[in-house]
Formats: C-alpha cells, sequence, structure tokens
C-alpha cells in the first residue's frame, strides 16, 4: 500500500472514531452528521487534487505539443531561409535552382500553417503575416520563372535559367527577412520559456493552480 493510501485510511478511521465517540456520549445522530461532514470534506479535497492534477496534465501535454509542432520546426528552419534571403538580398538576380529551392521551404512552412493556432499572441499574427508573405514571394518568383521558361527557347535556353530582381521583389525580399528575423526572436524565447516551464511540472509535480 502506498504512502498516501496509509494517509487517507488514517482521515477515514479519524472522522469514524470522532463519530463514534460523539455518538456515544451525545447522541448517535450527531455521530452520524458529524462523521458525514468530514468524510464529505475529505472526499471533496480529494476531488480538487485530482482536478488539479488533471488540469496539470492537460497543460504538459499542450506545451509539449506547442514545442514538438509549432516551436521546434519553425526554429530548425531558421539557417535554411536565412541562407537563402541573404543570397537573394545580395544578388541582383537568382537562378532557377534558388526558386526550386524556396518552393521546398515554403512546402516545410506549409506543415506549419496548420498548427498555427498553437503560438501565442504575441507571435501568431506575426508568424501568419511571415508566411503569407513568403508564399507571395515564393509565387512572384515562380510566375517569373514560368514566363522565361516560355520566351527563352532552343539555343537562348540557358538564359531563361536566371531571373532578374525587380525593386519590387527586392523590396519583398527586405520585408519578408525582417519578419522573419522578429518571428524567430519571439519564437526562441518563448520555446525557451515552455521548456523551463515543463521541467518545472515535471520536477516537483506541483498542482497547477493557473495556467501561465
Amino acid at each position: 500500500m502506498k504512502k498516501d493510501d496509509f494517509g487517507h485510511l488514517a482521515i477515514l478511521a479519524i472522522a469514524l472514531i470522532v463519530g463514534i465517540i460523539i455518538g456515544y456520549y451525545r447522541d448517535p445522530t450527531s455521530g452520524a452528521t458529524v462523521t458525514l461532514a468530514i468524510v464529505t470534506m475529505y472526499y471533496a479535497w480529494q476531488t480538487r487534487a485530482m482536478v488539479d492534477e488533471l488540469r496539470k496534465d492537460r497543460y504538459i501535454a499542450f506545451l509539449d505539443k506547442r514545442l514538438e509542432k509549432l516551436y521546434t520546426p519553425l526554429l530548425n528552419l531558421e539557417n535554411e531561409i536565412q541562407r537563402e534571403l541573404q543570397k537573394m538580398k545580395t544578388s541582383k538576380a537568382v537562378g532557377f535552382e534558388t526558386v526550386e529551392s524556396l518552393k521546398d521551404l515554403n512546402k516545410k512552412l506549409d506543415e506549419l500553417r496548420m498548427y498555427t493556432h498553437l503560438a501565442s499572441n504575441e507571435l501568431k499574427l506575426d508568424l501568419e503575416k511571415f508566411l503569407a508573405d513568403f508564399l507571395a514571394l515564393v509565387s512572384d518568383l515562380s510566375k517569373e520563372k514560368y514566363e522565361r521558361e516560355k520566351i527563352f527557347t532552343g539555343t537562348r535556353l540557358s538564359k531563361a535559367g536566371i531571373i532578374p530582381l525587380t525593386d519590387r521583389i527586392k523590396n519583398q525580399i527586405k520585408e519578408v527577412e525582417k519578419e522573419f528575423n522578429k518571428i524567430i526572436k519571439t519564437a526562441k524565447e518563448e520555446a525557451e520559456k515552455y521548456r523551463d516551464k515543463l521541467i518545472d511540472l515535471r520536477d516537483y509535480k506541483v498542482p497547477l493552480k493557473k495556467k501561465m
């Protein structure tokens, strides 16, 4: 039998003994009433403890999902996205291989789009704007690629592999990079906070009173 079980039995035994004593020296009805009151209070306390534990477990599961489905995958893409954005920002034109790399990155970001509801209020709007603007940038470059493939054929096909960056696209790149830096900074800070919170909840087993 667990230590907690001995404690629970002790409380019930004390309630029973108190009830018997009162019933013996006064009247059975008073004794039964006192016993019932103590037992009721005990089970109310037990129920509250179970509810707190359940709430804590659900919060742990929520933080785990938050990190696993959104924050960790997003942070894992940091270097790859930064590399492509930096390369375009310092160039006057990009090759078709860059467009294909961006399309691959957008597919990875697609997996995050279904989990933006897991982001904090501070991160959510900025993240959704970045995802929309990144998609728009990839779409515009893909259209340019398609048009050049139609225009340049045969012996001139090699020219189709280069896409000049217009001022509009350059501004898009700068804006997307600015947005990305902001969400990465926020995501790093929040991910660290959530990991620390998980350590506290799992190590100390303190019933969760308030969701942070």
